[in-house]
């Protein structure tokens, strides 16, 4: 069999259970929060839909 046609068997994929991930979590091992500083444009938090203008409404083409 050449080269090219030879195929690498892949390892399966595990199967994750949200629950046990999260688990998982200590705060040993969880990272600080990020300040990313003051918003530089048009976002914000979780806003309600008819909070945005207009212009952010529009669907985009």
């Amino acid at each position: 069999m050449s080269s090219a046609r030879k195929r690498r068997r892949s390892a399966p994929l595990p199967n994750y259970n949200l629950d046990d991930l999260l688990a998982r979590i200590t705060p040993e091992n969880t990272h600080p929060e990020t300040d990313w500083g003051s918003p530089v444009g048009r976002e914000c938090p979780n806003p309600g839909w008819d909070q945005l203008p207009k212009q952010a409404r529009r669907p985009r083409k």
